[in-house]
């Protein structure tokens, strides 16, 4: 049975978000992207208990995330400037709770996982690089540190 690291989740605002990203309809936004181009979907979640086993980075687009409807979520980062390689790490992994009026763009390498609902389900814009997927790195903390992240909201 993997540890398990608590977090308190915390109002997104645009002054606690700045060290991840910008909160889109707050924030100038900077969207950037290295020998790419941007494409855009959308991403439908399900209400699942909040324990992040992962986080993942893209070190050659920032990914906007935008939820739909008004649906209120979790936003869950790390700043790009740790690399989650030591267990200490972790402790720089906030979570967020976005009441859905606004959506969020991850700086280049910020850690982070798609946006997950407070309730049942919601859908959400994705805008990220065309082959993000060659430019995703992941870190799965049960596997490199026998630990799992739980919120407390």
């Amino acid at each position: 049975m993997p540890k398990v690291l608590q977090i308190k989740a915390e109002p997104l605002t645009a002054e606690t978000f700045r060290p991840f990203g910008q909160v889109i309809g707050v924030d100038t936004v900077q969207m950037k992207i290295v020998n790419d181009r941007f494409r855009m979907g959308i991403i439908t979640m399900t209400y699942q208990p909040f324990r992040i086993s992962h986080l993942n980075r893209h070190i050659k687009s920032t990914q906007a995330l935008i939820p739909l409807g008004g649906k209120a979520c979790l936003v869950l980062v790390a700043p790009p400037t740790v690399n989650l390689d030591s267990p200490d790490d972790l402790k720089q992994v906030k979570a967020f709770i976005n009441d859905g009026s606004c959506g969020i763009n991850l700086d280049l390498g910020t850690w982070h996982m798609a946006l997950l609902p407070l309730g049942p389900k919601m859908t959400m814009v994705n805008i990220q690089g065309e082959h993000s997927g060659e430019d995703t790195e992941e870190r799965s903390f049960p596997e490199k540190f026998d630990t799992v992240i739980e919120v407390v909201l």
